[in-house]
């Protein structure tokens, strides 16, 4: 169905599934700082914005768009 699940994840771990699922390029900021644990419900027609936001209500997670490299692959700055 193309849903994504995860279960006690760490927040690494959901960004380089995102990054993959997404085609996205995604600079991470902080990210040894988080040791929690997320569980989270994907539905596949929703946007990478769309679950950054999210996760943003889940967690000290802060992301926003830096444009698209010659390939068209959008680049995020997340920080949690």
């Amino acid at each position: 169905e193309g849903n994504l699940y995860f279960r006690r994840s760490s927040m690494a771990e959901i960004m380089t599934t995102l990054s993959r699922r997404f085609n996205v390029i995604s600079d991470t900021e902080n990210a040894e700082a988080d040791n929690n644990e997320y569980n989270a419900s994907l539905m596949a027609e929703e946007t990478i914005e769309d679950i950054l936001s999210q996760l943003s209500a889940l967690s000290d997670l802060t992301w926003h768009s830096t444009g698209t490299d010659f390939e068209g692959r959008k680049h995020i700055t997340v920080k949690y």
